[in-house]
């Protein structure tokens, strides 16, 4: 993995529930060392996204790479494994 290539990278990312559209293309980029934070009103979509990106939620459209591997329909357990990377 190149050194400029993102650890999580989130590309139109969409969460419906019913007919309501809770997160709508949600693009993100983390690199290595980098600290991130969500913030936004009440009923903004941050937990909905974090839902997401750790597998609670399968999300409705767009894509996740960690490590540039798809997560998207994973379960929570398969991604915090995949959280523990090994440089060797």
């Amino acid at each position: 993995m190149s050194e400029t290539q993102p650890l999580l990278s989130v590309r139109g990312l969409m969460m419906r529930f019913g007919g309501l559209l809770a997160v709508n293309n949600v693009e993100l980029d983390i690199h290595s060392g980098e600290i991130v934070s969500l913030i936004g009103p009440n009923g903004a979509g941050k937990t909905t996204v974090f839902n997401c990106l750790t597998g609670f939620y399968r999300p409705s459209g767009g894509t996740i790479l960690l490590h540039d591997r798809h997560i998207e329909g994973l379960s929570g357990q398969a991604i915090a494994r995949m959280g523990v990377y090994s440089a060797k």
